[in-house]
């Protein structure tokens, strides 16, 4: 240390054409030297301390911004994904698998953005059902398939589904 400080004061004395400063200022090099040449160990100290702050604190900073990363990019792959909330939703009703197999096929058949929304509701799912049979067409979708959603209504929501084809009020 004591030769860093004589460096920079050499530095110092040739920037200032070499006169030297007789008192040292208490902000300059030979203000800062002087100090140290009289408190070296609590100086040592206090560096010592400092740092070891300092990396602390930069550690610290590094977690938390690993952390909120980490956090970002995991949230939308749930949250984003409309087939894996409707499987999921489908695994929590305790359905059959040939009811959850006819229950995706008629999502996939009405083109829903969204396919838990038919699930919101016995309205809604009579709505895609009703959907369902427009896009594919009525000679495709047979009538023990509708029947049959017309039981998963009644086992989920103890509805029978009315027989209009009008979109429902949300």
């Amino acid at each position: 240390m004591d030769v860093i400080c004589e460096l920079i004061g050499a530095v110092i004395e040739k920037l200032a054409g070499g006169m030297l400063l007789e008192t040292p200022l208490p902000g300059s090099v030979r203000g800062v030297q002087k100090a140290w040449e009289q408190n070296s160990g609590n100086l040592e100290v206090v560096l010592v301390l400092g740092v070891i702050l300092i990396m602390a604190g930069l550690i610290g900073v590094q977690a938390c911004l690993s952390w909120k990363r980490q956090r970002r990019s995991r949230v939308p792959e749930k949250m984003n994904d409309p087939e894996k909330l409707f499987i999921g939703l489908l695994d929590q009703l305790e359905l059959s698998e040939a009811d959850k197999q006819l229950l995706r096929e008629m999502t996939d058949g009405a083109r829903l953005r969204h396919p838990a929304s038919c699930l919101l509701s016995p309205a809604m799912l009579d709505w895609s059902r009703q959907l369902w049979r427009e896009e594919v067409g009525s000679g495709k979708v047979t009538q023990d398939k509708f029947s049959r959603i017309d039981e998963i209504s009644v086992a989920l929501y103890d509805h029978k589904p009315a027989k209009t084809g009008r979109k429902p009020e949300a």
